[in-house]
């Protein structure tokens, strides 16, 4: 028996993730400000109103092609921008540019969703979280079918381990009622009570095991006192993720504001803890009608300016964050967040001068925002920087800033920044034409249209991540979105992605023109081709039977996006019957890679594909490794729907291959429900 010479073992083709603006509305006027390494939230408001606009970048390239040792692909496409948590699965998680504390950019671990989320005006199309959270904690997936018994043991036998005295039993014990899911709700009380532990880690493990289960509102109250109490007396790490955790709970905590403001804020031994601390009190006192708790609002205004200013730029950049999101401020209190603004950026006081350049510039925009007559010196401040700046930082910062003030005098220097040299300040470029959309005309769309044409890649690509956020004022420059497909890796998957995001302004003749280039004589345009449409979804349903040929492609990255573009078609489009046997068909094929690519296009159905289980036990007798080796994994995403399988797959728990041995054992225990289903050991997190 063999392996394909040309096919690494369990790998699947990945189509790589875009950058993206999620734009979602402008209120009235206050601002909120999330900027991370790489990714930037943004929401504008009014003193009185709560924010409704979310902007988020990320430090992503344009879209590659897929690899030949790439992975397997998320089935879910580039399409949802908008459903909370704002940070779409899609969107790359970000990567600090710097890790030094002087830096502007947060870099939260595990950070909380907040619970709270306003009440969208009626025009809007999604709501915005009271702060949006870097790198959120796993969560209860209802997608995925999670196990009775972990390593052997059931719930009830792991909850009788929290009492072991050895806290390295305990913490292990907590990790694993963390797998069961939601099933581990019974689990909750219990878990907070670990949140008391003398061992900091095992409590910290409590914190995050609670997010991954579950909290229901109704058990909110019950988890502030523990949660407090660790704020106060817990270990340094443990106080952080209590403040975090209940950042989450939103106004239900407000009995930790005192605590939060006069106590962890002024922390002199953490920045991460004091940082932490203003993203909590900025959740907690989060207002939708009546004004923010004016302690929370002194207590991150004096962390802008004055004797207490916070000596990192995280910490305060954190503060005017919250500030920006807590919803309507009193007039008091307001005037206290106008003066510290002013004397940031107009200093009476030397020590009151933003220092860090970025900083600076969100000082001035949230400034922007809350008093008109500041907004053209500052504008054309933000404009100076861009222009001028040789920081890239500061370059980004203030596009995005500009991009969030969505101003149209500003549009012309957001368009000029997709052609600068630095990667991050092109795609914070690429977002903010989305966040400035309306404000685009006819002749502002030519301009970038123009980049699509420019001898320089990195132009052309981020240009064509613009076009991508017009939506209906792309539909002129969709012929030369396509024709990018036959650029190339780079290039050519920024528009596979454009043309997903602008996918309902797609013509037949269109769907009819990017499925022809599965038959274009260079590989990379026909891989490109199937991954267009793999993002373009139940639109592009016409061409299921085209991609399903393109399982015999001849080279393994067309083959490969073939069969993941199919994947990500069967998240809203219901195959029929003959399609899927189509597919099953291919198991027979002489080409083994062919029949990998058939048994690994079977596996993105799961349960869907119920029907040929039959074929895929016959893959199991297969001469070639690989092919039994994703027959096995495929049969294992079916779950307990493929329990006839199990005759067929005991025996190989003693094959002479070590990895047909071990997939074997994994995929029985799947099918029994023993544990949760797997990711490919290859895939790409």
């Amino acid at each position: 028996m063999k392996r394909s010479p040309s096919r690494k073992p369990h790998s699947k083709p990945v189509v790589d993730k875009p950058s993206k603006g999620v734009s979602l509305a402008l209120s009235a006027a206050a601002l909120l400000l999330v900027l991370g390494a790489a990714a930037t939230a943004i929401v504008l408001s009014s003193p009185k109103g709560r924010q409704t606009s979310v902007a988020e970048d990320t430090e992503a390239q344009p879209v590659a092609v897929a690899q030949k040792s790439a992975t397997e692909p998320e089935k879910s496409q580039a399409a949802s921008l908008v459903e909370p948590p704002v940070r779409a699965e899609l969107i790359p998680e970000p990567k600090p540019v710097a890790s030094a504390p002087d830096k502007q950019e947060p870099e939260f671990e595990n950070m909380p969703e907040p619970a709270v989320k306003p009440s969208p005006e009626p025009q809007l199309v999604a709501k915005a979280d009271p702060a949006v959270a870097q790198n959120p904690p796993p969560r209860p997936n209802p997608s995925v079918e999670y196990p009775s018994v972990v390593d052997g043991k059931s719930l009830n036998q792991w909850l009788a381990e929290l009492k072991n005295p050895d806290p390295a039993i305990r913490e292990n014990a907590i990790a694993a009622i963390a797998q069961f899911g939601p099933a581990g709700k019974p689990a909750v009380k219990y878990l907070v009570e670990r949140l008391s532990d003398v061992d900091g880690d095992v409590a910290i493990r409590a914190l995050i095991a609670l997010q991954t289960v579950g909290v229901d509102k109704n058990d909110y109250p019950t988890l502030v006192s523990p949660l407090l109490k660790t704020l106060q007396k817990g270990h340094p790490n443990a106080q952080m993720q209590a403040a975090l955790a209940l950042a989450t709970l939103g106004p239900e905590a407000k009995a930790a504001i005192p605590t939060l403001a006069d106590r962890t804020l002024r922390n002199p031994l953490s920045w991460k803890l004091r940082r932490a601390a203003a993203y909590a009190l900025g959740a907690i006192a989060f207002a939708q009608k009546e004004n923010a708790d004016p302690r929370a609002v002194s207590a991150l205004v004096n962390v802008l300016v004055g004797t207490n200013k916070d000596p990192c730029a995280q910490v305060r950049l954190q503060a005017i964050i919250a500030i920006a999101g807590i919803g309507p401020i009193g007039e008091k209190e307001l005037q206290k967040v106008l003066f510290a603004l002013q004397q940031m950026i107009r200093p009476k006081v030397p020590r009151d001068r933003e220092t860090d350049p970025a900083v600076n510039i969100w000082a001035r925009a949230l400034l922007a925002r809350l008093d008109k007559k500041e907004l053209k010196d500052q504008i054309a401040y933000m404009q100076e920087q861009l222009r001028k700046s040789k920081d890239p930082v500061v370059r980004r910062s203030a596009v995005q800033a500009l991009g969030a003030l969505a101003i149209e005098d500003a549009v012309n220097d957001v368009i000029d920044a997709l052609a600068d040299k630095d990667a991050n300040v092109a795609a914070a470029a690429a977002a903010a034409v989305g966040q400035l959309r309306s404000k685009i005309d006819e002749s502002h769309a030519n301009r970038i249209y123009e980049m699509l044409r420019s001898p320089d890649d990195q132009t052309q690509g981020y240009a064509a991540q613009a076009m991508g956020q017009l939506d209906e004022k792309s539909k002129k420059y969709i012929p030369a979105l396509i024709g990018l497909l036959k650029d190339n890796e780079a290039v050519g998957g920024a528009a596979a992605v454009a043309l997903g995001q602008i996918k309902k302004h797609l013509s037949d003749k269109d769907l009819a023109e990017i499925a022809a280039l599965l038959k274009d004589r260079n590989s990379t345009t026909r891989a490109l081709a199937a991954q267009t449409l793999g993002l373009i979804g139940k639109i592009a349903a016409k061409h299921v039977s085209d991609l399903i040929a393109a399982l015999r492609d001849p080279d393994i990255v067309v083959a490969s996006s073939a069969a993941a573009a199919l994947g990500q078609m069967s998240t809203d489009l219901d195959f029929t019957n003959e399609q899927l046997a189509d597919i099953a068909k291919l198991l027979k094929d002489p080409n083994a890679n062919v029949r990998c690519h058939a048994a690994d296009t079977l596996r993105l159905f799961g349960p869907k594909a119920k029907a040929h289980i039959p074929d895929l036990v016959a893959c199991l007798r297969d001469e070639n490794l690989d092919v039994i080796t994703c027959a096995m994994i495929a049969l294992a995403s079916m779950g307990k729907e493929a329990s006839s399988a199990l005759p067929a797959l005991m025996p190989l728990r003693k094959h002479v291959d070590k990895t047909v041995r071990d997939t074997a054992t994994s995929a029985i225990a799947q099918i029994k429900g023993l544990e949760p289903p797997k990711k490919d050991p290859n895939a790409n997190n």
